[in-house]
């Protein structure tokens, strides 16, 4: 039986993020400027000038909620303490409105509450999203009070003081349509049962956290497959967050995977498919695509046979020229890793700097230097953790037996020799 030892590549490292603030435990507190303090809360009289929503004071800077009062203070010279989120959440949360939600049932955002003289204030961890309405609270009754230095239980106050709220609307921008999706690879039309993943292209930064929401694979007669996609929470986005990394469910993908025992593969030989890309889907800017996008596609055999890189056709360039290095492939490899997994060295061992470029349908790769050939042996160098359609890598298939299998990831390399002009 296989074992399911590839699929370690698609485990991502979940970045945990802590809950903005300090976790204190106790308004004992230490300062943002590094010296002790003791926060001391009043908790009667006015709320002053109440709350407010400040502006940003650049543009890389968030908005700041705050509400003023007289008597907000400490022991000690600090300018600004840092307080522990889950005390003064409850004092002063601010809450996002869901659709038609009532007030009561809004989450909390999540930020950073600091408090400097006369003012407590919440900074948003994200910025403040336009067409959103927000709602900020103030309950004094739940600030914690200095009784001999030290806390009391969170809900008691010296002296009760109502509870005052105001809710924000940040205005939506006008809807300014500019992005599309440029290209999804591979770009061929028929692929094999088990393809492993689709590359999604756009003309711009997109935004993140909503991709699955708005992706879809129909069948011919346009009923939607059902979970065919690997739904992680960390979003695979490259550093532009332009280009998106579709996974297909590995478990559906594998022969004598659970998954696939009990709903069959996602994709089926002979059957054709289209993926369909929303156009709700928002841009960086929180705009909708200009239109949807849809690929059509059929479906083959699958491919369970490694890549052999002795099949590749090398055309060598002529010396003393910059003309093109072209490789050739007998089958459609991954676009993305063709991008960085091949370089050309020269016969002292050096990399070649020069432009790639993967030609239509996946099928070859050339290289242009930047400056004319050298005579003498040339190498192309490959990773062998190139990947086909399906995932198979050079000398190793996708789908393998870790303990009958004894294969390590390195380079290939194929030598060529510049022509004679």
């Amino acid at each position: 039986m296989t074992v399911r030892t590839k699929d370690c590549l698609l485990v991502l490292v979940f970045a945990i993020v802590a809950l903005s603030g300090c976790r204190l435990g106790r308004p004992n507190t230490a300062s943002l400027d590094g010296s002790s303090t003791t926060l001391s809360i009043a908790t009667s009289g006015p709320a002053g000038s109440g709350i407010r929503l400040m502006p940003a004071s650049s543009p890389d800077q968030k908005q700041v909620f705050s509400i003023t009062h007289p008597s907000f203070g400490w022991r000690g010279n600090a300018r600004k303490v840092a307080l522990d989120y889950e005390v003064w959440s409850k004092v002063f949360p601010i809450r996002v409105s869901p659709n038609q939600a009532s007030a009561e049932t809004w989450p909390a955002i999540l930020g950073t509450y600091f408090a400097d003289p006369g003012r407590l204030s919440f900074e948003p961890r994200f910025s403040l999203q336009p067409g959103v309405t927000y709602r900020a609270e103030y309950h004094p009754n739940q600030a914690p009070v200095l009784a001999n230095d030290r806390p009391s239980a969170i809900g008691r106050s010296e002296v009760s003081q109502k509870s005052i709220s105001q809710e924000f609307s940040i205005p939506a921008r006008p809807v300014v349509r500019s992005v599309v999706v440029r290209q999804v690879y591979p770009t061929i039309n028929e692929l094999p049962e088990n393809q492993l993943k689709f590359y999604i292209h756009f003309s711009a930064p997109m935004s993140r956290g909503q991709a699955y929401d708005h992706i879809r694979l129909l069948d011919s007669s346009g009923t939607e497959v059902q979970v065919p996609f690997l739904e992680l929470g960390e979003e695979l986005w490259d550093p532009a967050c332009s280009r998106f990394t579709l996974f297909f469910d590995p478990g559906r993908v594998k022969r004598e995977l659970q998954p696939r025992r009990e709903m069959g593969p996602a994709l089926e030989n002979g059957k054709e498919y289209t993926l369909v890309v929303s156009d709700k889907w928002l841009d960086a800017g929180g705009n909708p695509l200009v239109r949807s996008f849809q690929k059509k596609f059929r479906v083959g055999p699958p491919d369970y046979t490694p890549i052999d890189a002795a099949k590749w056709t090398l055309n060598a360039p002529r010396a003393a020229t910059r003309d093109r290095l072209a490789v050739r492939f007998p089958e459609p490899l991954d676009h993305a890793l063709l991008r960085r997994m091949l370089w050309v060295i020269d016969a002292n061992g050096h990399r070649v700097t020069g432009e790639m470029e993967i030609e239509e349908g996946e099928r070859g790769w050339t290289f242009s230097p930047a400056n004319s050939w050298k005579s003498g042996t040339h190498r192309l160098v490959v990773q062998t953790a190139l990947e086909d359609l399906a995932g198979n890598n050079i000398g190793r298939a996708f789908e393998f037996d870790i303990f009958k299998t004894d294969h390590k990831l390195g380079t290939v390399s194929l030598p060529f020799e510049p022509r004679k002009r």
